[in-house]
């Protein structure tokens, strides 16, 4: 009798699903990737990065060909061929990239610096990648053992966070140090929803992650998919809409727009939008105007695929004065988790700076908001 496979997602997603489609004619240099597989990302965004042509080839990891166990005799995305010659392991497929393709523009030109990103990427891969695993891994049912992993992965995360330079980790520079996390920082919210990451607590990885999401490359090799997925349960439905309420409250449109489908469809008050570049448009346009933003969401209702949103925010304008805005939402969303509609109503109500609630340094959770506000 022959083996079931095992049924999974087969293909990449969005935008990265466009940039396979974009490589699948044969080339020289042929990437065997897996979609999902962040080892793979490191490749590919430096592919995309020196914008060198090449061949697509998506490895079934139920199912793998002796031509690509020929590549990679463990097994293991991603692998490369150039004019027909193997090659294994994302981060010396990288160096190769980078050397042979890319004049090794993604690396500091004096030797010393070289050395140090070296020895940055040898601490992201086994340092950093390794806690990230930990910590995904440890169970709600095993409170200590996932508070032990999260503080890990803080403590070693920060060691590399606080050498961040901006916008990336030299600084104006993108690098290979750069492509060697980047497919952990756009995965992290995964244990931000689900294992109580807060990226604030560590210096300069909220700025770092929204530099990387906004790179090209990244985003040309990212498949969209935001957990939880509908149909929704009460605590999913709960999950996605504080998701919501911390990506908004970064104010950053680049990182917010990422959790809305390329074609999302928005009413917000009396404006008709769609797409990301109409959203991210808006938003910046919206943070430049609410001065001081601070925002709370919570679930008003949900069923299968849509979810219902109450929220408050505050707000000063340019004239000083501070307003809070009260209103609804309604969401539906994608198979992906991705949201394809938004509709919101909202009203300005004038308040005083000691009617405010959620003033710098309260947790907007933590507000007691009486029933005539709800």
């Amino acid at each position: 009798m022959q083996k079931a496979i095992p049924k999974y997602h087969p293909v990449a997603t969005s935008t990265a699903a466009e940039t396979v489609k974009r490589h699948e004619k044969p080339a020289n240099t042929v990437l065997w990737a897996g979609w999902f597989c962040p080892f793979t990302q490191r490749s590919w965004v430096v592919l995309e990065e020196l914008g060198i042509t090449y061949q697509y080839k998506e490895v079934n990891p139920y199912l793998k060909e002796a031509s690509f166990l020929e590549i990679s005799p463990k097994g293991l995305t991603p692998g490369l061929q150039v004019n027909g010659k193997p090659l294994h392991d994302s981060l010396i497929i990288n160096e190769f990239l980078n050397e042979e393709y890319g004049s090794s523009k993604l690396m500091p030109e004096e030797p010393y610096q070289r050395a140090i990103a070296r020895l940055w990427i040898e601490y992201i891969n086994k340092e950093v990648v390794p806690a990230f695993f930990r910590l995904l891994q440890a169970q709600p049912s095993e409170p200590e053992k996932q508070a032990s992993a999260l503080t890990d992965f803080k403590k070693l995360l920060s060691t590399i966070s606080k050498e961040f330079k901006g916008p990336y980790f030299f600084g104006e520079q993108f690098s290979l140090v750069d492509a060697a996390i980047a497919p952990w920082a756009v995965r992290d919210f995964i244990i931000r929803e689900f294992r109580g990451f807060v990226r604030d607590d560590v210096q300069g990885w909220s700025a770092w992650v929204s530099a990387l999401e906004a790179r090209e490359s990244v985003a040309r090799t990212t498949s969209e998919g935001r957990p939880p997925y509908p149909p929704f349960t009460a605590e999913t439905a709960q999950k996605k809409v504080k998701a919501a309420q911390d990506a908004w409250n970064t104010r950053n449109p680049d990182g917010v727009k990422m959790a809305y489908t390329p074609d999302s469809i928005w009413r917000n008050r009396d404006q008709f939008l769609q797409g990301r570049d109409a959203i991210k448009e808006f938003l910046t346009k919206k943070w430049e105007r609410e001065n001081g933003y601070r925002l709370r969401k919570e679930l008003f209702a949900f069923t299968d695929n849509k979810i219902a949103v109450q929220f408050w925010y505050e707000w000063y304008d340019e004239a000083g004065q501070w307003w809070r805005t009260y209103g609804l939402e309604d969401w539906t969303f994608a198979e992906n988790g991705l949201m394809r509609k938004r509709q919101m109503s909202g009203n300005d109500v004038k308040i005083s700076n000691d009617e405010r609630w959620f003033k710098d340094g309260v947790d907007v959770n933590e507000v007691d908001i009486s029933e005539k506000h709800w």
